[in-house]
């Protein structure tokens, strides 16, 4: 839900009436992103890849769900928002699911990159020019979600941008109210033994777990 907030709120200022299409929607941090952005009123298109997890989709709030591997969910997103196009696009995945995504764009969107599930490997090479952002119209943002003491300190050692601790313990505390009030829930997929982690991983890589995997350790 950190992570999931952090996009949507503080980089890609979803806000209610917007639509956002949420890629690996039935994942951990997809579960929690189509919650977050039903609750602040937008309207959510998910895709995954089996009936099984577009069914989970819809449970949690989708409104539209599209399976990725059966057409093109660009074309899809496009026809379901009347040639407009969506506002934000929440993209944990990247490689080729981002430059499809530069296709359903709206006007003055928001493109997501908040993780590279498709493979780390392949963003260090990416084919990505800012030719599509510039006629696009629309913004690509960067989502890193780790929290470090001293923002400023950190940014003159690394030239990086982190949020601060203190940030983070605020939207836990939101994140724990949604959560008591039932506003939204976690999607726990699996628990495994520690001596099972393996088999946690192999899930992962397959694409065939939904929501978090959780490891128990005696």
């Amino acid at each position: 839900f950190h992570l999931a907030w952090l996009a949507l709120f503080e980089r890609g200022r979803l806000s209610q009436g917007e639509t956002v299409l949420i890629h690996a929607a039935a994942g951990g941090i997809g579960s929690a992103a189509i919650q977050l952005a039903r609750h602040a009123g937008a309207t959510v298109i998910a895709t995954a890849g089996s009936d099984a997890k577009l069914a989970l989709c819809r449970e949690l709030g989708a409104d539209l769900t599209l399976n990725y591997r059966e057409g093109d969910f660009a074309a899809e997103a496009l026809a379901a928002t009347d040639g407009r196009g969506v506002d934000v696009v929440f993209d944990s995945v990247g490689g080729p699911v981002t430059e499809a995504s530069m296709r359903c764009m709206a006007f003055g969107a928001r493109l997501l990159a908040v993780g590279f599930a498709s493979g780390i490997e392949a963003e260090d090479e990416s084919p990505l020019t800012p030719r599509p952002w510039l006629f696009g119209n629309f913004s690509y943002c960067g989502v890193c979600h780790a929290y470090v003491d001293d923002p400023i300190l950190f940014k003159e050692q690394t030239g990086l941008n982190f949020p601060s601790h203190a940030e983070g313990v605020a939207l836990h505390e939101k994140a724990i109210a949604l959560l008591e009030s039932g506003a939204v829930r976690t999607v726990i997929g699996q628990e495994l033994e520690f001596n099972a982690l393996p088999d946690a991983f192999r899930t992962i890589e397959d694409r065939t777990s939904v929501g978090r995997s959780v490891v128990i350790l005696e």
